[in-house]
C-alpha cells in the first residue's frame, strides 16, 4: 500500500497508523482491476438488520425538482453519516446500503439521497450530474434544520465523490458546523481524464455495462425529455463522452461535453477543502485515474489524506477472508468509519 497523508498530526495522523495494521489485502482469485469492480458491484449481500428503521423523505429544491431520500434514524442528537451515490447509482446500490449498514452498527443514522427528480410536472427536466455540488448543499441545508443533525460525516462514490469534493471546496472555510469530516471512495476528480481513460479499449465491456444501464433509467422517463433530447442521438449513444454530449450537457446548460467536463470537476477546488477529508482510491482503477490526487492541490491542503492501494479496482476494495475486527470483506467502506469514528465526539467522549 500507497500512503499519502500530508497531515502529521491530529485524526489524519492516528488513522495512517491504523492503517498499518489494517491495509488491503486482495483474495489471490481477485487481483484484476477489472474484477475488482465487477465482483464488488455485483456480489449479493446480506443485511441482516433490514429496513425496519428507515423512512422516506421528499426535499424540494429551487426551481421545482424533488429527490427522495432514504433515512435510517435512531436519534437525530447522534451522529449522521450522509452518503452521495455515484453514476447510475440511489439508495439500492449495494455501496449505498453497505455504508448505512456499518453506519447503524455503530449506533448513528443515515441518510441517502436519490439524485433523480421526482416531479415530472417541471416544464423544463432536471437532471444530476457531477457537478451537483448546489443541489447537495441545498439538501443539506434543508436537513439539518428539520431533523437538528447535530454531527454529521459526508461520504462520496465515484461520482458522489466529485460531487462532494466541489462542494467542500466551493464551501473554504464557511462550512456547516455540524459537518465533522467526510470521506470519498473511488472518486471522480477530473472528468476530462477520466472520459480518455473510458474510451480505452480494455474498458470496452465496463463502458458498455454502465452506459446501457444509464440509458435504461433514462429511457424509462423519456417521454417527459420530448423537445429537449434527440432520441434518434440518445438511441445511438455507446460511450459517456456521447451520453454527455447528448443528455447531460444539454440539459444541465452546457455548451457541451467537453464544457461540462471543465466546469463540473472537483480538481480545481481541492486547495480550497478545510473540512478533514480522506480520499481512497486504488492505483488500478481501470476507470479514474489517480495522478489528479498526487497533484500540488492535494499535496498542499493539510485537511487531505489520500491513501492509495495498490490492487482494488473501482469501488471494490473485496479483501480476503479473516481480516481482523471488520465487519465484512468490504474493505474502503470499514475504513470510511473508522475515520469518522476518529472524529466522533460520542467515541471521543
Amino acid at each position: 500500500m500507497t500512503e499519502i497523508l500530508p497531515s502529521t498530526v491530529g485524526p489524519l495522523h492516528h488513522f495512517q497508523q491504523l492503517l498499518k495494521d489494517r491495509s488491503f489485502r486482495p483474495p489471490l482469485w481477485l487481483r484484476g482491476a477489472h474484477r475488482q469492480t465487477l465482483v464488488a458491484s455485483l456480489k449479493k449481500r446480506n443485511f441482516p438488520w433490514g429496513w425496519k428503521h428507515s423512512r422516506e423523505h421528499f426535499v424540494e429544491l429551487q426551481g421545482g425538482a424533488g429527490v427522495r431520500l432514504v433515512g435510517i434514524w435512531r436519534d437525530a442528537r447522534l451522529p449522521t453519516v450522509v452518503v452521495v451515490h455515484g453514476t447510475g447509482g440511489s439508495s439500492d446500490s449495494t455501496y449505498m446500503k453497505g455504508l448505512s449498514h456499518k453506519a447503524h452498527r455503530e449506533g448513528w443514522n443515515a441518510v441517502l439521497p436519490n439524485l433523480y427528480n421526482t416531479n415530472r410536472a417541471m416544464e423544463r427536466p432536471k437532471v444530476f450530474h457531477s457537478g451537483s455540488s448546489r443541489e447537495v448543499d441545498e439538501i443539506l441545508q434543508q436537513l439539518i434544520p428539520k431533523f437538528q443533525m447535530e454531527e454529521i460525516y459526508l461520504a462520496g462514490v465515484s461520482m458522489g465523490g466529485n460531487i462532494l469534493l466541489k462542494l467542500l471546496g466551493e464551501w473554504e472555510r464557511a462550512y456547516p458546523h455540524q459537518v465533522k469530516a467526510a470521506a470519498v471512495i473511488s472518486p471522480l476528480v477530473d472528468l476530462r481524464a477520466s472520459w480518455k481513460i473510458l474510451e480505452k479499449p480494455s474498458n470496452r465491456v465496463l463502458q458498455h455495462h454502465m452506459v446501457t444501464n444509464l440509458k435504461r433509467r433514462v429511457l424509462q422517463g423519456f417521454p417527459s425529455l420530448e423537445g429537449f433530447v434527440d432520441r434518434k442521438a440518445f438511441r445511438r449513444v455507446r460511450t459517456f463522452r456521447q451520453f454527455d454530449e447528448v443528455y447531460t450537457a444539454p440539459l444541465a446548460g452546457y455548451r457541451d461535453a467537453l464544457d461540462y467536463y471543465e466546469k463540473a470537476s472537483a480538481l480545481p477546488h481541492l486547495k480550497n477543502i478545510h473540512v478533514p477529508t480522506l480520499l481512497l482510491h486504488s492505483l488500478d482503477d481501470p476507470v479514474l485515474p489517480a495522478e489528479p490526487l498526487l497533484g500540488p492541490e492535494v499535496r498542499s491542503n493539510p485537511s487531505l489524506g489520500v491513501v492509495l492501494t495498490q490492487r482494488g479496482g473501482h469501488v471494490g476494495f473485496f479483501e480476503k477472508q479473516d481480516q481482523g475486527d471488520d465487519l465484512d470483506r468490504f474493505w474502503a467502506e470499514n475504513r470510511v468509519i473508522d475515520f469518522f469514528r476518529l472524529f466522533s465526539s460520542r467515541d471521543n467522549a
